[in-house]
């Protein structure tokens, strides 16, 4: 579907040129339909089929497409989203499944698993416990990997990057409560900090009362993602907290980012948001990873990190 990314999209409209179909067709599992109806506004089509699968009934939906170009296809898609976005505003129907009838092309590769494999679960598992000591921290960490757990198994890009932020946000926030002493200010150090940010500031607009509270009074995300950044990767976290909170186009700070999608000035439904959302998660989604392995003492890529991130598939290897 459209929001699930470039590749998807186009192995879609490779398919629907290669069987020349003029429509974009969907299943619904587990709807009750009893004649066929077609949505005004979105121009989605249902129809009530005899086609059983698992013992259920399936409904057919499609919409018409008057080309196979992406533009067109996209649209289309989104009328889709649209629709059973708000069909899952009735409380009855919040849990529909549904998925595209002509598939995309994907290759799965399954790897032969030997007891080696368990052996490395199993000190994956004894990493955990030795790190954690109390029940809370421990639950907070696999906490963090259901989110990443989250994020491998969606096909939305806007979605991944989501779930990776919490993934990290949970992992700070677990060496922010085992580190709460290095975040303490005295007094004086509160007070300098204010009048620095102050400047020849208005003392007495609310945006620069929240920019104090902000920066001198009030522990938030990025202090907490950049205290465990420099504690986890200290070679590149500089460069790290920049791509995340610093840099000088905002619009590519994966903060922005962040708030751009969970405040709507990002749409899974605009083509050009998700693309720019994709290429940017590919980053985040890696960090996640190797930010959960060195939280319990082992790596993805060890010192070699440096040269992942600097590979030419990753957008932020220009910071590097």
């Amino acid at each position: 579907m459209a929001e699930r990314g470039h590749e998807e999209l186009k192995n879609l409209i490779e398919n629907l040129r290669s069987s020349e179909s003029q429509r974009i067709e969907f299943w619904i599992k587990h709807y009750n339909l009893v004649e066929p109806v077609v949505v005004e506004e979105t121009g989605v089509h249902l129809v009530p089929t005899d086609t059983v699968t698992e013992g259920v009934q399936l409904v057919k939906g499609f919409v018409q497409l008057s080309s196979l170009n992406e533009e067109e296809v996209v649209r289309a898609l989104g009328e889709i989203e649209r629709t059973i976005s708000v069909m899952c505003l009735r409380q009855e129907e919040e849990k529909l499944e549904w998925w595209l009838a002509i598939p995309h092309a994907e290759s799965w590769g399954s790897a032969r698993r030997t007891q080696k494999d368990f052996d490395e679960l199993d000190k994956m598992f004894g990493c955990i416990k030795a790190r954690f000591k109390t029940e809370k921290m421990k639950n907070m960490y696999y906490r963090a990997i259901d989110m990443y757990r989250h994020a491998c198994k969606t096909l939305n890009p806007v979605d991944r990057f989501l779930f990776d932020w919490n993934c990290i946000e949970i992992v700070s926030e677990i060496y922010y409560q085992e580190n709460k002493h290095s975040f303490k200010r005295t007094k004086l150090e509160k007070e300098e900090c204010i009048k620095k940010v102050l400047g020849k500031k208005d003392p007495t607009n609310q945006k620069t009362i929240h920019e104090c509270y902000e920066k001198c009074l009030h522990v938030g995300i990025p202090k907490k993602v950049g205290f465990t950044f420099k504690s986890l990767f200290k070679n590149i976290s500089d460069i790290l907290i920049d791509i995340f909170f610093n840099l000088d186009d905002e619009t590519e700070q994966l903060c922005k980012i962040r708030n751009d999608i969970v405040h709507g000035n990002i749409s899974m439904y605009n083509v050009k948001d998700v693309l720019f959302v994709e290429r940017r998660e590919r980053d985040i989604h890696f960090i996640a990873l190797e930010l959960l392995h060195r939280a319990i003492g082992l790596t993805v890529c060890g010192d070699s990190i440096k040269i992942f991130l600097t590979h030419p598939c990753m957008h932020y290897r220009d910071h590097f």
